[in-house]
């Protein structure tokens, strides 16, 4: 089974003719008769979506739509109600909390493309909200969030005054009208593209919709699409094709204007996770006190440098005698003593290489193309700027001078990272051991 769909319908005879086409689609379905049994049932079973008859009583319909989005455990499930007869019926369902919602007799076409469609959202959803715990996700509204842009292009549609009216009812933003070259060709994506076409040229229409998702600039923008009611298969697919909404032609300002809005929100909010997971994983790969990158950035970066087959060293860095700045100054004068050569090792290597931070007083540098002249130059470089002046400790402590000890291995075509950090940490421990503040070269690479 693909899903599993709730049925919320009183007439009998609804509900097994929606099992039997949910079941040959290979959903699982659950059925209820009443609005106080599908809410039972919604929040014990969390079905991957909610399929509602507009005609439940005691409580409404509507009044269902709000509990189930005021309601945690619920408030993200696809809910689409059937049997709205006209426009502010179905308004009032979208107001409610509907996700869509659809006349009856029921279109078995369009009503599966929009469950395939809400069902694939509810899953992109689900996978930003499975997060690591602390790793920051955060779904909050950035209460500076710039004014929407809304690009409209009208295929065989007349335009008339409808961006100024949109702008208008969406209290505000950029709405403008675009031609098809100029949607594709602008460098700037929208928010939001609605495209309306007039029968005949919907494919027209999905065509562009299709354009418009494979560009990095505009992939991620809300997209709706406004259909004649007959354009039945170009609706579903539009569906499935990756249209947010899809609008009938006929619908009223008010009800375009809130559907749009609708998939604003939505857009903002992908926008945010997005944000927000690429922030978590840069911050899963940097040292949090140095900024610089940690083991778990710079050990693949040595792993792709050797099955490139190139030239490369690896430098590895020990601070002396940190523990007596700890134990002495306190951790505070430790902190600023690893910022301060992070700083300054960082500014010695430039371009050529990669800094981190491994862990305590541990530094490792990867320098790419580098061959062991290279290699010991640069270490010689990086122990002489450490030594050279002392490092200022907060709170008005006396300046700290520090040395620190380096080893230098120089990678071989294929090497596993383990084995030329092992090196490296080999050359590292001799310059500890002949008296710090020392060079030492891995025996193999000599």
């Amino acid at each position: 089974m693909v899903g599993k769909i709730l049925i919320v319908d009183g007439v009998a005879t609804n509900r097994i003719v929606l099992k039997v086409r949910l079941a040959s689609a290979c959903y699982e379905t659950i059925q209820a008769e009443t609005a106080a049994q599908g809410l039972t049932l919604a929040r014990s079973l969390r079905p991957d979506a909610i399929l509602l008859d507009v005609g439940l009583a005691t409580p409404s319909c509507a009044e269902m739509c709000r509990t189930l989005r005021r309601d945690p455990r619920t408030r993200r499930l696809p809910v689409i109600v059937l049997g709205t007869a006209g426009g502010d019926q179905r308004l009032a369902a979208l107001r409610a909390g509907a996700d869509d919602a659809m006349p009856r007799p029921v279109d078995d076409m369009i009503l599966l493309a929009r469950l395939r469609s809400l069902l694939r959202a509810s899953d992109r959803a689900g996978d930003f909200e499975e997060e690591v715990p602390g790793f920051g996700l955060s779904e909050a509204a950035d209460p500076f969030e710039a004014a929407a842009h809304i690009a409209v292009v009208t295929l065989g549609a007349p335009s008339g005054d409808l961006c100024p009216r949109l702008a208008r009812a969406l209290g505000g933003g950029r709405t403008q009208h675009l031609s098809r070259a100029d949607a594709l060709g602008s460098e700037e994506a929208a928010d939001l593209y609605l495209l309306t076409a007039v029968e005949g040229r919907e494919e027209e229409a999905l065509q562009l919709m299709s354009d418009l998702r494979s560009r990095p600039s505009s992939r991620d923008a809300a997209i709706c699409i406004q259909f004649p009611e007959s354009s039945r298969s170009a609706r579903a697919m539009a569906f499935d094709l990756g249209a947010s909404d899809v609008v009938d032609a006929d619908a009223s300002e008010a009800e375009l204007a809130f559907r749009l809005q609708a998939q604003l929100r939505r857009k903002r909010l992908a926008d945010r996770r997005r944000a927000s997971l690429r922030a978590g994983l840069r911050l899963a790969v940097t040292d949090p006190l140095t900024g610089l990158p940690n083991r778990r950035h710079i050990l693949p970066e040595i792993a792709r440098t050797s099955a490139a087959g190139r030239n490369f060293a690896v430098l590895a860095l020990d601070i002396d005698r940190f523990k007596v700045v700890n134990d002495t100054w306190g951790h505070a004068a430790g902190d600023a003593v690893l910022v301060e050569l992070a700083r300054r090792i960082g500014a010695t290597i430039g371009n050529s290489g990669v800094l981190a931070r491994i862990g305590g007083e541990e530094f490792l540098v990867l320098l790419p193309d580098a061959a062991l002249p290279q290699a010991q130059q640069m270490a010689e470089d990086i122990r002489r700027v450490t030594a050279a002046g002392p490092v200022s400790l907060p709170d008005g402590a006396e300046d700290v001078r520090v040395t620190l000890s380096v080893g230098v291995a120089t990678g071989a075509a294929r090497e596993g990272a383990a084995e030329i950090i092992r090196r490296a940490d080999q050359a590292l421990l001799r310059a500890k051991a002949e008296g710090r503040d020392m060079v030492s070269v891995s025996l193999s690479a000599a």
